[in-house]
């Protein structure tokens, strides 16, 4: 029996499709939270595993779980579902193959109350069966530091480990969320959300805490190379989109973002080039990954940091199959200094 808790009501919407051997974590890590006045929405998408009656099982035993079972529409269209359907004062999102610390919302609540803002975030973990990874601290000390809507969105774009793009590590009161849905069809959609929900407020607290665990699934939607490839696409226009939002309301973020999305362009194309051709046999994503990049123009390649950054990227720019000859000789050539360096030694 659930104990009721005074405090403001949180909505966590938890999309799930074909997670069946990962859910009863997940599901276990959210209804064990020490904060307990929340309600839990299940948003089944169509899956075809045992995920719809874990689903229902727990809804049986929890009475603030409330389960939708639908046709397959994609993560946009169940986290989107599940935001029309929340009724709490502040929302989360956990994601159906993840799980979170017990004191997860407790502390991003207290965040955003003792603080007065709308949007609290703590640090992601990213795990597998085989690694851990915690980005950029050593201390998990729990520290808050606020920042700026300005100075988030920069360190979002700068990928600094804490103010992520991700929806799930974060809290949001949710008037701040009102109008402003998930881009449907299309994969790293969080990429042009979270910037705009960011844009809402004046301000976020960061919590130095790794309270939301990633798992890395070796099945997951990153394994299946037609949906690598597609998200290598959706992820250059989705920051487009962002870039077009972001510019006349923090122009001084441009030079960020262009280089951001330039950088996205290259590296999309060099992954297709190397390791997916066979998907793009006509070199149609290519062309357009390459025809966003030049249309920045050269005078922004000039920007980049690093001599050998620019002087690659200069060479995309003007023909992507030069780049591919360096890249080749550069490596013939390593291979040889090496070789002899060895024998030096």
């Amino acid at each position: 029996m659930i104990v009721p808790q005074k405090g403001p009501l949180i909505s966590i919407v938890i999309p799930i499709y074909q997670v069946g051997k990962y859910l009863e974590k997940c599901l276990s890590s959210v209804i064990n939270q020490t904060y307990r006045n929340l309600e839990i929405l299940l948003i089944d998408d169509g899956s075809l595993d045992e995920s719809p009656a874990i689903c229902d099982m727990y809804q049986s035993q929890d009475c603030r779980i409330v389960v939708v079972h639908q046709k397959n529409g994609g993560l946009s269209h169940a986290r989107n579902v599940g935001l029309a359907l929340a009724k709490g004062d502040f929302i989360g999102f956990v994601d159906g193959d993840d799980w979170i610390e017990p004191n997860m919302y407790e502390v991003l609540l207290n965040a955003c109350q003792e603080s007065n803002v709308d949007i609290s975030a703590c640090r992601p973990c990213f795990e597998s069966d085989d690694f851990q990874y915690k980005s950029n601290t050593n201390d998990n000390s729990g520290e808050r530091v606020i920042y700026s809507c300005e100075e988030g969105l920069k360190r979002l774009v700068q990928k600094d480990g804490i103010v992520h793009y991700s929806v799930c590590n974060k809290l949001y009161r949710k008037k701040v969320l009102e109008g402003v849905g998930f881009a449907e069809g299309k994969i790293f959609e969080d990429m042009f959300w979270t910037p705009q929900i960011l844009c809402n407020v004046q301000s976020i607290v960061c919590i130095d805490a790794f309270l939301y665990h990633y798992r890395q699934r070796t099945d997951g939607l990153s394994h299946d190379d037609k949906l690598v490839v597609k998200g290598l696409l959706d992820k250059v226009e989705m920051a487009c989109q962002r870039n077009e939002y972001l510019f006349e309301r923090h122009p001084t973020l441009q030079k960020l973002l262009i280089l951001d999305t330039m950088e996205k362009c290259y590296l999309g194309y060099r992954q297709i080039d190397v390791q997916f051709k066979y998907l793009d046999t006509d070199g149609s994503i290519r062309q357009k990954l390459h025809q966003i990049f030049c249309g920045f123009g050269m005078h922004w390649i000039l920007e980049f940091d690093s001599g050998k950054a620019r002087f690659v990227r200069i060479l995309f720019f003007f023909c992507p199959c030069l780049l591919w000859v360096f890249y080749s000789i550069w490596g013939k050539l390593r291979g040889r200094f090496k070789g002899e360096e060895t024998v030096t030694t």
